[in-house]
């Protein structure tokens, strides 16, 4: 059978078969299976990023996994997805456009999927089209079962009692991922919150943009590697605030305790943010074991406008340095051709 199963949590399951989509929801003690529906849902070929002409960009570390990173267009928007390394099986995906013109099932309406495990059981999936089938005839009966994420928890959250802040000073590299440019930027970030400075430097092949976030301003020095030529622009905003989590009214929404195809750490906290206009940020965090050290993994923007122009849609955070060690008062030194 051409069928996806998603099973959402204990009391739904969206069931796709060719393009004919099932619904199997539990309630009042009771299991029913509604459909079909036809949504514009495609399952995922073989060979789906080959058909969706997708580019390869190279490897990247990536929360302790060696993963290739892969960049397919959608429309004005850009998707990344993550393989791993070692079994060339999907380990993450960065979805931006809301209608899921790729038409996968169920995932495509997500920002972020990241998979936590994989098996070859599809007994679920024929267990689902068994029990759609027989409830055309009125003769099923069906428990639903609860998915299984190794580590993940809601009830994680009971715990923290405050979300972290940042440290004071601290170096990090990170790889940015836009949604308007066609390839990932290696990204390095220096913050100093008692200098209220912070020097960011993103780098593509073709162009390296520095952005001095000092007090109540920002800017931005954009050089064309190319031409050998810079242009400085400025804004009206400074660096974030380290307490920028409790500030914007950030939640935790779930934890992840020793599950390394997720996080390297220990345990990591899922935070959500919320922005304007339905969207939101989302944070990831790692705590060590009897520690308050506090290490980003990943942040993202969801449905981040392509016209915008923003670099900051996705960050896969690498290196992680807090304290004054790498920090020095000459990083936000902004160039005379801003003045």
């Amino acid at each position: 059978n051409n069928a996806m199963l998603v099973i959402l949590d204990n009391d739904l399951e969206i069931l796709t078969i060719d393009d004919l989509s099932y619904t199997i929801v539990k309630g009042n003690g009771i299991t029913h299976c509604s459909g079909p529906i036809k949504y514009g849902w495609r399952i995922p070929s073989h060979n789906w990023l080959g058909n969706r002409h997708c580019k390869c960009y190279g490897s990247v570390n990536s929360s302790g996994v060696e993963t290739v990173l892969w960049q397919c267009k959608n429309y004005q928007f850009v998707d990344w997805i993550w393989f791993e390394c070692a079994k060339m099986r999907p380990w993450r995906m960065f979805l931006n456009n809301e209608t899921n013109p790729s038409g996968i099932p169920v995932l495509g309406n997500f920002t972020t999927i990241s998979f936590a495990s994989y098996g070859i059981d599809t007994s679920q999936v024929k267990e689902a089209i068994d029990f759609c089938n027989q409830s055309a005839k009125k003769v099923a009966k069906r428990s639903l079962k609860k998915p299984k994420c190794h580590g993940f928890s809601y009830e994680g959250c009971d715990g923290i009692h405050s979300l972290r802040s940042w440290p004071e000073q601290f170096y990090l590299t990170a790889t940015m991922l836009p949604v308007n440019v066609y390839e990932p930027m290696p990204t390095q970030v220096i913050y100093d919150w008692s200098q209220q400075s912070q020097h960011t430097i993103l780098f593509n092949s073709n162009a390296v943009s520095s952005a001095y976030l000092i007090h109540n301003e920002t800017f931005i020095v954009n050089k064309d590697l190319v031409q050998n030529r810079s242009v400085c622009s400025r804004l009206n905003f400074g660096p974030p605030n380290p307490h920028w989590m409790f500030t914007d009214k950030c939640k935790c929404m779930g934890t992840i305790k020793n599950n390394s195809m997720l996080s390297p750490w220990p345990s990591t906290v899922i935070a959500v943010c919320p922005l304007e206009n339905g969207r939101v940020f989302w944070t990831w965090f790692g705590i060590e074991t009897n520690s308050y050290n506090y290490t980003p993994v990943i942040f993202l923007e969801t449905l981040a406008p392509p016209h915008e122009g923003t670099n900051l849609a996705f960050a896969d955070y690498h290196d992680f340095y807090p304290g004054k060690m790498l920090v020095n008062v000459f990083n936000f030194i902004v160039p005379k051709q801003c003045f």
